[in-house]
């Protein structure tokens, strides 16, 4: 038997939702901005919505291209209640250069995005204090609350209450630019790697992860590929806590990890490392335990590198 719904207005919610035809709806007023969302919301209605038993799908605040990616319009607060979409969701993704702020997605009650979910997105801007939050659902790519590929990316926070995701989360993300104060907040659901703040090519600082439930493979406070990891915190507690692999307060390869700390009052870590670097120094880094079943803990890590016509002469004398 054929199904036939409608767009009304759901004053609980604040946005328009679908609904069976027997459904009424609360009077807004009539105005074209009204009449506007309804469309876009019928759009949209046909592209992605699904329904499960008698509970009702909503994705509401942007748009969907022919792609599958759905895309947050001004004022950039997306909501995805129970829906499926099979893109990326950006809260704001910016045109080249354009700065990114304070955008929003929010995903509860279930639902699944198929690839990444952006609270901000820049090319070459600066993405700053925009936001993920999850509080159930599947995401099957990587999680970042600001995503700039050569900008700042600063005071951005993905705050994860349940769920699944596939891939890493990122409090934020950069390849070129700085990454600062940007945060990450777990109580529950499952990931694999969590990262304060990431940058690539320029330093991670200030940055921090606070875990008091969920599930993951490795956490770092910041992390920077080629440059500093200063002053990142990794905060653990809760029962359920359960991190497989490493947590860092602060890891660099080639820079300097200072003044990064791992705090640990419960879950179930295998090791924990105040801060880390491969190749050059690292100082003034801390590791606090109080609780929570710990395997291994190291306060500072520097690993030499060693020439191979050294290491071999070594061996060869032996």
């Amino acid at each position: 038997m054929n199904k036939i719904f409608k767009v009304i207005w759901n004053n609980a919610k604040h946005c328009y939702v679908v609904a069976s035809e027997l459904a009424k709806s609360y009077s807004r007023g009539g105005s074209r901005r009204s009449i506007r969302r309804a469309a876009i919301a019928v759009g949209v209605a046909a592209a992605v919505y699904t329904t499960a038993g008698s509970a009702l799908a909503v994705i509401d605040g942007g748009d969907l291209d022919t792609s599958g990616n759905y895309t947050g319009h001004s004022p950039y607060n997306v909501i995805i209640d129970n829906s499926n979409v099979t893109g990326n969701v950006y809260g704001h993704k910016g045109n080249d250069s354009e700065d990114v702020e304070e955008a929003s997605v929010d995903i509860v009650n279930g639902g699944t995005v198929n690839n990444s979910v952006y609270g901000g997105y820049t090319n070459s801007g600066t993405a700053s204090s925009n936001s993920v939050n999850i509080s159930d659902g599947t995401i099957n790519a990587t999680v970042s609350g600001g995503f700039s590929i050569s900008g700042i990316s600063a005071s951005n926070s993905v705050n994860i209450l349940g769920g699944n995701i596939e891939q890493d989360v990122y409090g934020a993300y950069s390849k070129s630019g700085e990454a600062t104060n940007n945060s990450v907040n777990i109580s529950g659901g499952s990931m694999t790697n969590v990262i304060g703040g990431y940058s690539y090519e320029v330093k991670s600082a200030s940055n921090s992860v606070n875990i008091s439930g969920g599930s993951m493979a490795n956490v770092y406070g910041g992390y920077s590929q080629e440059s500093n990891a200063v002053n990142n915190s990794t905060i653990i507690s809760g029962d359920t806590t359960l991190i497989s692999e490493e947590a860092y307060g602060g890891k660099s390869y080639s820079g300097n990890a200072e003044s990064n700390s791992a705090i640990i009052s419960g879950g179930n870590i295998k090791s924990a490392t105040g801060g880390y670097s491969y190749s050059s120094d690292a100082a003034s880094n801390s590791v606090n335990v109080s609780g929570g079943s710990l395997k291994k803990f190291w306060v500072v890590i520097l690993i030499p590198v060693i020439p191979l016509a050294i290491l071999s002469t070594s061996v060869a004398e032996r």
